[in-house]
Order: C-alpha cells, then structure tokens, then sequence
C-alpha cells in the first residue's frame, strides 16, 4: 500500500507542478514576484524528468500487463483508456495558458450593477412569530412590533413536538399540548391589552414541515424566528429549523 500509495502520487504530480510553474511565470497575476527566466528554465526541466519518468513507468506496466491474459482485457479497456485521457489533460493544461491572454480573459465573479427600481416600504399586513416559550420569544415579538406597529395582524406560531402529538395531531391532548395552548393564549392576551391585533395558532409534529404550512395558512407578509442557541454539535443534533423553513416559503424571513 505504500509503494502505491508513492505510486500514485508520483503520477498526480504532474498535474499540479505544471499550473503552478504557469501561475508563478505568469507577469500579470504575480507582478514583480514572477520567476526569472533561469528559474523558469529549470522548473520546466524538471517538471519534464518527473513526467517522462511517469510516462515510462506507466508505459512499461501496460505493455507487461498485456502478455498475461487475466490482465489483458482491464489493461484494453479501463486502463489504456483512462492513461491516455489523463495525457490528453496533461497535454490541455500545458498547452492552454500559451493560447490565452492571462488574466484579462479572467470572468468577473460579479456582473454589473443593475439598475433598482426602489419603492417606498410598505408595512405588512400580517406577521408570523414562531415562538417556542423560551428567551427567544421577547426579542422575536418586540422586533415584530417594531416593523408592524398597531395597524399590523400578529399570528403567533407554535409547534407541539411531544410523540402524541406526532401521531395525533390535532388530536392530541397531552399535557404538553394543553399547556402549550394556555401559553399562547396568555401571549395573546398581553398584545391585546397593548392594543395590538393578534391570534395563535398551534401545530403538531415536525416544525420544519409544520411551521411553515401554518404560516401560509395565515396569509402571512413576514415571518419572525427565534434563533434556537444552537451551534455546530447541537445544530447536528436537532436538526437546523430555520434552513428548512426558509426554503420552504416565499416570503421574507427574519431570524432574530
């Protein structure tokens, strides 16, 4: 395994000291840091001896592969195809910076400025709010408020994990459920009494599915989440909530 491994390698180092000799000799990405011509001279040389070295040893494997018959045929038909498509390659990489106008032929990562058609902003008629009972919730409605005001229709979302409810549904009146839907009520109650129109509503089973069905539901403008404090195990662990939801809707989402 070692000495394929050492194999193997020596035949992939062609492919990557030939751009790197280009790239280093090439005046208009290196500037005053490209290679001299003695140096240059040398690379190539040497680039040459490493790949008429590979060139040979491949060369002598197949045509010693070809007089033994259980060999003969992977020889014909996979290797010989696939040495000569990777010396076509070769060949490509060498040949193509000579034929090109080095980096002005390079494309733009970006096209060019397009012209806005700027409106004056609207307020949203309606805004979802998943809330989930944590300390996430006060910042997700206080934003909220902030971008609606008293004219805007506030839909609180909330989804019911427990196993029945996964089963259930609506059905479902476990403890969980039951308290979940006091929770929203109370949630609704301290908007009114701030003179803010609002309503719950409540779903069952997987948030990534349930969440955004009940936010079409509600004819939502903007939908408002709370960042739920995981990061990288965790996010592994319990799945990231907000990517599937915002894939799954067609309207602005805030992620506070």
């Amino acid at each position: 395994l070692l000495i394929l491994s050492q194999i193997l390698l020596s035949l992939q180092l062609s492919f990557a000291v030939v751009p790197l000799i280009h790239f280093v000799s090439d005046k208009s990405r290196m500037g005053k840091y490209a290679i001299g011509f003695w140096t240059k001279l040398i690379s190539w040389i040497s680039a040459w001896i490493i790949i008429s070295l590979n060139l040979r040893l491949v060369y002598v494997f197949i045509l010693n592969g070809l007089s033994d018959p259980d060999w003969k045929n992977i020889l014909l038909f996979i290797v010989l195809p696939v040495c000569v498509a990777s010396l076509l390659l070769l060949l490509y990489i060498f040949f193509k910076p000579f034929f090109s106008s080095g980096i002005s032929q390079i494309s733009q990562l970006h096209g060019e400025p397009l012209q806005l058609c700027l409106q004056a902003p609207a307020l949203p008629e309606c805004i979802a709010i998943a809330v989930d009972f944590s300390s996430s919730d006060e910042k997700a409605i206080n934003n909220a408020l902030l971008i609606g005001g008293n004219l805007t229709n506030y839909v609180l979302v909330h989804i019911v994990e427990t196993p029945n409810a996964f089963i259930a549904g609506k059905d479902s009146l476990d403890h969980e459920t039951i308290t979940d839907q006091l929770h929203l009520s109370n949630y609704v109650k301290q908007l009114h009494k701030k003179g803010y129109k609002a309503r719950a509503m409540l779903g069952y089973g997987n948030p990534k599915k349930s969440i955004p069905e009940l936010v079409k539901k509600s004819n939502a403008n903007l939908l408002i989440l709370g960042s739920h404090g995981h990061t990288t195990l965790k996010d592994l662990l319990f799945g990231t909530t907000v990517e599937s939801v915002r894939h799954k809707l067609d309207i602005p989402v805030m992620i506070v």
